[in-house]
């Protein structure tokens, strides 16, 4: 396995780990799961816009479909994470 994978794989494994003590110790409830959700939110937002500058007007019922239904999906795990924890 190449250094630069297995580096994005701890990295991204240390920020998971990281996400579940502060959702541990914040109580997991619904104000961690939207807090959360808007950081996330506001640190993507920038890249997204610039990659999608060009190619989410073009998009149709179909992409937009999908866009909802992959949001509905991390609402649905939000709440499950944030049931499971209190």
């Amino acid at each position: 396995m190449p250094l630069r994978a297995l580096a994005l794989v701890l990295i991204g494994a240390l920020i998971h780990a990281l996400w579940n003590i502060a959702a541990k110790k914040s109580g997991g409830d619904v104000r961690f799961a939207f807090f959360s959700s808007l950081i996330m939110f506001l640190a993507w937002s920038p890249l997204c816009i610039w990659l999608g500058w060009k190619i989410v007007p073009t998009w149709g019922w179909k992409e937009w479909t999908a866009m909802s239904i992959s949001g509905l999906v991390h609402w649905l795990y939000f709440m499950c994470f944030a049931h499971g924890l209190s």
